[in-house]
Order: structure tokens, then C-alpha cells, then sequence
């Protein structure tokens, strides 16, 4: 199980030859709770798993209204631990928004 507390600043869009193009801002902190398993393989090995973290996450995104209700957008993130655990990554995105 999961949790995420976020921040996603819009601004003003810009009109690039007739098509309203608009950057934004986030921030996300996850946490993730104490989760474990076990797994028993012929009755002899056991393999125990535990979880628990918490990220925070950067990103830039721009999006471009191509309708009233769909826009392209391009993103890209940077998250890493805050807990000690050992992780930094990047991520890119690209997609379509639609509205209905």
C-alpha cells in the first residue's frame, strides 16, 4: 500500500502558432508502509521480503491543447529516497490527455 501527497503548478500557457502550449511543475512525496512476505520453496527455503520506503519526486512537463479536449504532453521526472534506501531514477513520459 501506497500513499502520495503532491503539488502541480500550471502556468500561464503560451500560444506557439495558434496552439496553446502549457508548461508545469510537480512535486510528489511517497510513502510506501511496511509491507512483508515470505515465501516457502519444498518445505526447506524460506525467502522473507520487506518493504518500506519513502521518495520524493521532481518533474517538468509541458502539454499542448490540440482540442478543447485533448492535448499532448511530454514530462520528465527525477525521483529519489529520503529514508536511506538506495534509490535515484528518471523517468520521461509521453502521452494524450483526454477530457469527456
Amino acid at each position: 500500500m501506497a500513499g502520495v501527497s503532491g503539488f502541480s503548478r500550471n502556468e500561464q500557457g503560451y500560444d506557439i502558432n495558434g496552439l496553446p502550449v502549457e508548461p508545469y511543475v510537480r512535486t510528489n512525496v511517497w510513502h510506501t508502509v511496511y509491507t512483508g512476505n515470505s515465501v516457502t520453496l519444498d518445505q526447506v527455503d524460506k525467502i522473507s521480503s520487506s518493504r518500506k520506503s519513502s521518495t520524493v519526486e521532481l518533474g517538468l512537463g509541458l502539454a499542448a491543447r490540440v482540442t478543447p479536449t485533448v492535448s499532448f504532453y511530454v514530462s520528465a521526472d527525477y525521483s529519489s529516497d529520503v529514508d536511506g534506501n538506495d534509490l535515484n531514477g528518471l523517468i520521461g513520459s509521453l502521452g494524450v490527455w483526454m477530457r469527456w
